[in-house]
C-alpha cells in the first residue's frame, strides 16, 4: 500500500494549497515539482495511487537510463545487466517506490539527467540539450539538492567548449565560484539554507553541534564554542570554519562516512546492517575497479561528479538515519559497479569461452 512518513504530509499540505489557490512559502517551493504532482492527482480523487504509479513508472524509465550509461561506457551489455538488476532488486532502494516521498522520484530523475547529459555531450545536437535541460529543470523543482546540477553541467559545457586545459580550468573555476556566490548571495538560496530542510533545522546549530546525523546526540561531534555565530547568518560560518579547520574537516568526514558506508548507527539491528553491507561493500569494490579502469572517460567523469557533489552537501549540512541521501547516488555507484565487474570478467575469461 501506500506509506507516509512526516515529511508526506506537508507535501499533501502544500498541494492543498495550490488547489485552494493559495501560494507556497519558501520551503515548499522547493519541492515544487512534486507537490504540484500530487496536486494534480488530487484534482480527480483523494487516492494518491497515481502518484506511485508515476514513481513506478519512472524508476523503470531510470532503470533504462542506468544501463544506457554502463553501456556508453563498457560497450557490453553485461554491464548494464548488472547495473540495473543490483538497483531493481535492491530493497533499501525499492521500498521507496511506494511513500508519498521525494526520494524515489528525484533518484529516478537524477539518473535521468545523468544519462541526458551524457548522451549531449556524447552527441551533440539540439534536440539533446533542450532534453537534458527540461530533464535537470524537473529534477532540481522535486528536491532542491538537484541544484548541483547546474554548475555540474555548466563545468562540462566548459570542458567540452574549450580547447586549452588552462581555459578549461579558468571555465570551470568561474562557475563554482559564480555559483557559490549566487547560493550565498541571493535571497531566496541564502534563506534556504540558514533553515535546511522542510523542518526549521538552522544551518548554524547543525555546526556548533557538530550534528552528523540530526536527533541522534550519541553521534555528535565536540566543536569549539562560538557563542555569536547563533545570531547571524549562515553566512558567517565560513569564518568559524577558517578559524577550526581540522574540527570542521572532522565533523565532514565522518557525516559522508557514515552516510556512505551506513555505520555509526546503533539503532540498526545487526542483522539489518549486514543486508546494508551486503548491497554495498561488494559493489563499491567493482566501483573502484570501474573508476579505475575507465576514468578517462567522459560519462566516468559525470557520475563521479555527480556523486562528490551530493556528498559534499552531506559533508556541510548532516547525514540521514534511514539512508535516504545515499539512495539518491547508489544507482550511479552501480553503474561503475556493472563497468567494473564487466572489465574484470573480459580479462580474466578466456576468449574462447566468452565466444562460446
Amino acid at each position: 500500500g501506500i506509506q507516509y512518513l512526516t515529511d508526506s504530509f506537508r507535501y499533501i499540505g502544500a498541494a492543498d494549497k495550490l488547489i485552494n489557490n493559495d501560494s507556497l512559502d519558501y520551503k515548499e517551493i522547493q519541492y515544487s515539482g512534486y507537490i504540484l504532482l500530487i496536486a494534480f492527482f488530487k484534482l480527480f480523487s483523494e487516492s494518491l495511487k497515481g502518484v506511485i504509479i508515476i514513481q513506478l513508472v519512472f524508476a523503470l524509465i531510470s532503470a533504462y537510463a542506468l544501463y544506457q550509461i554502463a553501456y556508453i561506457i563498457t560497450g557490453k551489455l553485461l554491464a548494464g545487466f548488472i547495473a540495473i538488476s543490483l538497483y531493481l532488486i535492491n530493497p533499501f532502494i525499492c521500498s521507496w517506490h511506494t511513500y508519498i516521498m521525494t526520494e524515489s522520484l528525484y533518484t529516478s530523475f537524477l539518473v535521468i539527467s545523468c544519462w541526458s547529459l551524457i548522451r549531449f555531450l556524447e552527441r551533440k545536437s539540439s534536440l539533446n540539450l533542450i532534453f537534458f535541460l527540461c530533464v535537470m529543470f524537473i529534477t532540481l523543482c522535486i528536491r532542491p539538492n538537484g541544484w548541483v546540477l547546474i554548475p555540474i553541467a555548466l563545468s562540462f559545457f566548459m570542458i567540452d567548449f574549450f580547447r586549452n586545459s588552462f581555459l578549461k580550468t579558468l571555465g570551470v573555476i568561474a562557475v563554482i565560484t559564480g555559483f557559490v556566490l549566487c547560493i550565498f548571495f541571493l535571497p531566496f538560496t541564502n534563506r534556504s539554507i540558514q533553515n535546511i530542510g522542510t523542518q526549521k533545522i538552522l544551518m548554524n546549530d547543525v555546526l556548533l553541534n557538530g550534528e552528523v546525523i540530526p536527533d541522534h546526540k550519541e553521534l555528535r561531534v565536540n566543536m569549539p564554542r562560538d557563542s555569536t555565530l547563533m545570531k547571524k547568518n549562515w553566512t558567517h560560518s565560513i569564518y568559524y570554519i577558517a578559524r577550526h579547520p581540522l574540527a570542521y574537516a572532522k565533523l565532514a568526514t565522518l557525516r559522508a562516512v557514515t552516510e556512505l558506508f551506513q555505520i555509526r548507527r546503533p539503532w540498526y539491528s545487526a542483522k539489518y546492517s549486514l543486508r546494508w553491507y551486503f548491497w554495498l561493500f561488494p559493489a563499491y569494490f567493482f566501483a573502484m575497479l570501474g573508476l579505475f579502469f575507465f576514468r578517462r572517460m567522459i560519462s566516468v567523469k559525470v557520475i563521479l561528479a555527480i556523486i562528490l557533489a551530493h556528498l559534499l552537501i552531506i559533508s556541510v549540512t548532516f547525514a540521514d538515519h534511514d539512508a535516504r541521501f545515499l539512495n539518491y547516488f547508489l544507482p550511479l555507484i552501480y553503474v561503475l559497479s556493472g563497468c567494473g565487474f564487466t572489465f574484470l570478467f573480459y580479462k580474466l575469461i578466456p576468449q574462447g569461452k566468452q565466444n562460446s
